[in-house]
């Protein structure tokens, strides 16, 4: 009974321990992550579908420096946390990612079902990348205007796509992509709060990171910095 005991226990605390560390770590391992899979994803399905590698290679390249990029930033992160100064990367790549697909017609590809749903891939993570740009309206607890300046420019920029692709020779615009590009939108701004909510419910069951990790004094001036853009300027310069 005991050694049942203590094998639940240190199950819990390894549980515990990863929660942890998922927790606490940068927010630029999680875009390397996502980076990470799509570039998997995309080498997988040039090979499976049949792909011409020279439609494929600039995509997956920007997917790959992408996600080293994160890691790099991820392991130079001290804080923990994503700088206003930085935060635009991961979006301003990945817009670069569409741009090279929406530039290709994909001749040849043998692919069994509608290409339309990769629309849906691409414009939630756009979504998840626009609502890392504009996270400060949400710290200001506006969830909701977080979500309508995310909307309006995932729509706007899945317009200007299909815009982009009237140009393509072998691809035509399509009012139902734009539709599955601001579905895509909404999914990726909803898992993005539902991510935060997660983070923020485990972060005070393991106990507050950004705290943890700071001394007295800057955690005192936290305190004491406004609110807004003044307050945003002074956090950054002050590693907060």
């Amino acid at each position: 009974m005991a050694e049942t005991t203590s094998k639940m226990s240190s199950r819990t605390f390894d549980a515990d321990r990863i929660l942890g560390v998922l927790v606490h770590m940068s927010p630029w391992y999680w875009v390397a992550a996502i980076y990470g899979a799509q570039t998997l994803g995309a080498i997988f399905v040039t090979f499976f579908f049949k792909v011409k590698a020279h439609q494929t290679w600039l995509p997956i390249a920007l997917l790959a420096f992408g996600a080293l990029a994160s890691a790099v930033m991820g392991s130079r992160d001290r804080h923990k946390t994503m700088t206003r100064s930085l935060c635009w990367l991961p979006l301003l790549l990945y817009a670069l990612f569409i741009f090279s697909l929406s530039s290709r017609s994909f001749s040849g590809a043998e692919i069994s079902f509608k290409a339309d749903y990769f629309h849906l891939v691409e414009f939630s993570t756009l979504g998840l990348f626009l609502c890392c740009f504009w996270e400060p309206i949400l710290r200001r607890g506006k969830p909701l205007r977080l979500f309508a300046c995310v909307f309006a420019f995932g729509v706007l920029c899945g317009v200007a796509d299909e815009f982009h692709q009237s140009f393509v020779p072998g691809r035509d615009p399509s009012a139902w992509d734009v539709l599955y590009d601001a579905v895509g939108v909404i999914i990726g701004c909803g898992i993005y709060l539902l991510g935060r909510w997660l983070h923020g419910t485990l972060a005070v069951r393991m106990g507050d990171p950004v705290s943890m990790g700071q001394p007295t004094a800057a955690r005192g001036l936290e305190k004491v910095l406004p609110a807004g853009p003044l307050g945003d300027l002074g956090r950054e310069r002050q590693g907060l």
